[in-house]
């Protein structure tokens, strides 16, 4: 396998996408038996003011100015904790302040937002439309999740706020972790995200960060070997699928990376540490959701350190060098140009170590081949058709 050590088209050196995720808050309403942030933040974090927001937003500034890239784009996604608990009044004035604040510098913000959807009302769903574009990210996973002690008093309640954003016009996007309660019942979950229309990403349970997921894996974890047969059954629904409702987000990303060479991104990106920040409410830094709670992956405190001198910390630069760390089997191995050795998230959290592959390995050469081969003699899901419509080239990019 190749790696080239030069900053990729990604990255905060040279690239003209770069991803922050910003957790103004990690207080939540729920205690999900999966949660990587911990507990006692999800009780006691304390809240931004805008004038905190602001401060890590001209760190951004400051860095974009003295390094410019044109046609720079920063998105940035609100993530928590539960990030809606912030309120609507702060995002109404917190989103102005980042645009224009950035704009001086010739960036484009694009705005995300992840949520349980629990608070979602009139005012919420405005908001959304107002600021961020008429979409919005939540998470929908089989048994891990309740209300008062009750799974089914949670689903209830989200599918209600589902059907709220859907009648505003709102898209909503969907997170599911696939773990002990759902591992066996995927026509189950592929038939209800068909159902509602939502396309849904898909991960594996792992004990990430230092909350509940660590606490719990041994209850509701899966085996790669388990997690690949439930792959290959979404595929196989989506690929005989006549006219598909919901996309299956992590496998449709899967089939044009092997038909079109497009990067699958997310677990599967290759380059986390290259274009992706995540700032958490005391002002820590890493490079990934699930890790900005592990100490030994932090960069350190944006709030008191310039951003350039982060992105030049060891921990980075190891991690953005992981390709040239990963074992002779990954370097030969004929998936590696898609899954790059796989997640470090998961890595760290069942091995002790994010340089090390994926533990899920399995289950993707599982699903691998079986999406070559579909691709490769024609049978191509509806969606795709358009954009894998050549058979035999992608037969010979598979061979």
């Amino acid at each position: 396998m190749n790696y080239d050590a030069r900053p990729p088209s990604k990255s905060w050196e040279a690239g003209r996408l770069v991803s922050v995720w910003i957790k103004p808050t990690e207080r939540c309403q729920l205690r999900c038996a999966h949660c990587f942030v911990n507990q006692e933040y999800l009780r006691s974090s304390r809240k931004w003011d805008v004038a905190t927001f602001e401060r890590i937003v001209v760190r951004f500034q400051e860095y974009f100015r003295a390094h410019p890239v044109p046609g720079r784009t920063m998105q940035l996604v609100w993530h928590g904790g539960e990030p809606l608990l912030m309120g609507p009044a702060f995002f109404r004035d917190a989103m102005p302040r980042v645009r224009a604040l950035l704009g001086e510098v010739g960036v484009t913000v694009r705005t995300a937002i992840q949520s349980n959807l629990l608070l979602i009302d009139r005012e919420w769903l405005a908001l959304l439309r107002d600021e961020f574009g008429g979409g919005i990210g939540t998470s929908f996973d089989w048994g891990l999740r309740n209300l008062a002690g009750s799974w089914e008093a949670f689903r209830d309640r989200w599918l209600d706020k589902y059907r709220q954003c859907r009648d505003a016009g709102v898209a909503v996007g969907a997170i599911t972790v696939v773990n002990r309660a759902c591992v066996d019942r995927p026509d189950e979950v592929y038939d209800f995200f068909g159902a509602l229309g939502c396309p849904f990403e898909t991960y594996p349970m792992a004990p990430w960060g230092e909350g509940n997921g660590k606490a719990n894996i041994g209850t509701y974890g899966i085996s790669a070997d388990e997690y690949g047969r439930w792959l290959v059954r979404i595929w196989e629904r989506y690929r005989d699928d006549p006219a598909p409702r919901a996309r299956p987000v992590f496998l449709d990303r899967l089939a044009r990376a092997v038909a079109l060479g497009e990067p699958v991104g997310n677990h599967m990106a290759g380059d986390c540490a290259a274009g992706n920040l995540v700032v958490s409410t005391d002002g820590t830094v890493s490079y990934c959701p699930a890790l900005a709670g592990s100490r030994e992956h932090l960069y350190g405190n944006l709030l008191d350190t310039d951003l350039a001198t982060l992105l030049h910390s060891p921990v980075r630069l190891t991690v953005f060098r992981r390709q040239l760390l990963l074992p002779d089997e990954c370097r030969e191995c004929s998936w590696s140009r898609i899954c790059h050795g796989g997640c470090p998230a998961d890595a760290l959290g069942f091995l002790g170590d994010a340089l090390r592959k994926d533990p899920y390995c399995a289950a993707y050469l599982r699903v691998f081949p079986v999406i070559a081969d579909d691709l490769a003699h024609g049978r191509v899901p509806a969606p795709l058709r358009p954009v894998i419509a050549d058979a035999a080239r992608v037969a010979a990019l598979v061979s």
